[in-house]
């Protein structure tokens, strides 16, 4: 429930316009997802941190993009079937494709694909 909570005060840190307490709980839901093996819990988590840097971080962003879908995948699904998740995660790739453009995009998002799932989520845990 830990994890969940912060997931939600993640998606909600960015309406008190306040992105760095965005990243911390979605990087602390995360950490408590995936101590407790919650794939579903550690993907959604993902691609909030993702959405929570994507502007100080673009390609960091887009990397993590890449390892959340790495961990859908894992889990057999392509994404959260829920409007508000789908919604995000579009407008936070559409963005990055802006701020990167089409090919640095693709290359940072493929580094995260070809990441191993443990050294994915290591590397989010650990973004500064």
């Amino acid at each position: 429930m830990r994890g969940y909570a912060l997931y939600f005060l993640a998606m909600a840190a960015p309406a008190n316009s306040d992105p760095a307490a965005a990243t911390r709980h979605a990087r602390d839901a995360l950490a408590a997802k995936w101590q407790l093996h919650d794939a579903f819990g550690a993907a959604v988590s993902l691609d909030t941190l993702a959405t929570s840097v994507a502007a100080s971080a673009p390609e960091r962003a887009a990397r993590l993009l890449g390892i959340a879908d790495q961990v859908w995948r894992s889990i057999g699904r392509e994404r959260a079937a829920v409007k508000e998740f789908l919604a995000a995660r579009h407008a936070c790739e559409l963005q990055l494709r802006e701020a990167l453009g089409y090919a640095p995009y693709e290359t940072a998002h493929r580094k995260g694909l070809e990441t191993g799932i443990d050294e994915g989520i290591t590397y989010a845990l650990h973004l500064d």
